[in-house]
């Protein structure tokens, strides 16, 4: 059973921690009010892989997140640090108390396919590379090499912002949680098993 993505643009509103639609049901190619086509498509990449999950809810565009990303990615790309398998492991964490994944690609790739492409090839390297590695029955305590898949379907992670920006060398990805996950004691809460019809799914995206 393969999924039918259909994108909506979420802004999340704080008093609250919901998710509000804004403007109506798209596709991709007809952003909503508010909502750029790259804003458009960092939600739409991330829900695709929560969806394979139980229980685990959509996520919603936080604008103060994707200026906080914006922030730190320009920093990373002051600095250029070489990551060359694009794992996000040697490159150094912020001091934000919300959740962080990072990446750093091929300035080359990213320049020549767009910003919403790297975004999409760091949450595939996120997910596809880590996800196999999880133990569902035994997740803590969590392995090292899954803290970035864990952090894109984490269920209490409901609003996400993501940003881009170019070094010398290298382009950096910053994606900013709320709220933050990989919590110890909270792994099983918030990790959703792999749905029933997920495996499709999972060979058409990774």
């Amino acid at each position: 059973m393969v999924l039918l993505l259909v994108a909506v643009c979420f802004t999340a509103t704080l008093s609250t921690g919901k998710c509000q639609t804004q403007g109506t049901v798209v596709t991709t190619s007809t952003p909503p009010f508010n909502c750029s086509a790259d804003d458009l498509g960092q939600i739409t990449e991330h829900n695709k892989f929560r969806l394979l999950h139980e229980k685990t809810a959509p996520v919603c565009l936080l604008h103060s997140l994707v200026s906080s990303a914006q922030k730190y990615a320009d920093t990373l790309a002051k600095l250029n640090i070489e990551d060359p398998q694009g794992t996000a492991r040697k490159l150094p964490h912020s001091s934000t108390n919300d959740g962080e994944n990072l990446c750093a690609m091929k300035l080359r790739s990213c320049k020549r396919n767009g910003e919403a492409w790297c975004v999409k090839m760091c949450l595939k390297i996120w997910y596809c590379a880590e996800e196999k590695h999880y133990n569902y029955s035994h997740p803590e305590p969590p392995s090292p090499i899954t803290g970035h898949f864990t952090q894109v379907v984490w269920k209490s992670s409901d609003m996400v912002g993501c940003a881009v920006s170019h070094g010398s060398t290298k382009t950096y990805v910053v994606c900013h949680y709320s709220w933050r996950g990989n919590i110890d004691g909270k792994y099983k809460a918030n990790v959703g098993m792999k749905t029933a019809e997920s495996q499709s799914n999972y060979d058409l995206y990774c």
